[in-house]
């Protein structure tokens, strides 16, 4: 991941690829307030370079949500859930 932001900077694709990846790990470990952080990292980056309702963004803010859902922070869950949901609706509604 260092190596990617040194090259590249913070704000790559593959940047948000690596920290969803790390996410998921990090979930399988059961360390969900990481898994969290990066998630929300990915986000920010995915949104940037595909917008909020491209298939890949709805898919982190569900594991987003798992993760939330996970740590018992349930009124997170839901918004992130409906972020997901109304991105989805958005680009089912696009096409």
């Amino acid at each position: 991941l260092d190596i990617l932001i040194g090259l590249y900077g913070e704000k790559f694709h593959e940047v948000a690829a690596t920290y969803s990846n790390l996410a998921l790990n990090n979930i399988g470990l059961k360390k969900y307030d990481q898994a969290t952080e990066q998630l929300k990292k990915a986000i920010d980056i995915h949104r940037g370079y595909h917008g909020e309702s491209h298939p890949s963004t709805i898919l982190l803010y569900v594991n987003l949500a798992m993760a939330y859902h996970s740590l018992g922070h349930y009124k997170e869950e839901y918004q992130a859930l409906e972020k997901a949901a109304f991105a989805y609706e958005v680009a089912r509604l696009s096409v």
